[in-house]
């Protein structure tokens, strides 16, 4: 169920990526608030899917580098739609979210569920 998880977080980046993008191209404030609130979305799904693999593993996912980097992709995520929030510039999601789903994507690639702590 984690490995499933995982590629549902890459797939709701990848479309807040798409939806961003469209956005940057039409420059419609519609889009742009749509792409909002998908990279909102795939935030708050990574947040759960932090929560599920903590709860699973019992421990916080930080002893493994790829456990790592998917808590720095959603902390880069979560600091992007406060800044976001802050900040008029709404078109920097189309230059940060392939950063975040490249990251995530290699997380969900070779995060091992079965390591034991070192």
């Amino acid at each position: 169920m984690l490995r499933i998880e995982q590629w549902i977080v890459v797939a709701f980046y990848g479309v807040a990526f798409v939806a961003y993008a469209v956005a940057f191209r039409k420059e419609s404030t519609d889009a742009f608030a749509r792409a909002r609130w998908l990279l909102r979305a795939a935030v708050v799904a990574h947040f759960l899917h932090l929560l599920h693999l903590s709860l699973a593993l019992h421990r916080l996912p930080v002893t493994d580098v790829f456990e790592a980097m998917t808590l720095c992709v959603w902390l880069f995520a979560a600091t992007y739609v406060s800044l976001e929030w802050r900040v008029p510039e709404k078109a920097l999601g189309v230059f940060i979210l392939p950063v975040i789903v490249a990251l995530q994507m290699l997380a969900a690639l070779f995060l091992d569920f079965d390591r034991a702590l070192p």
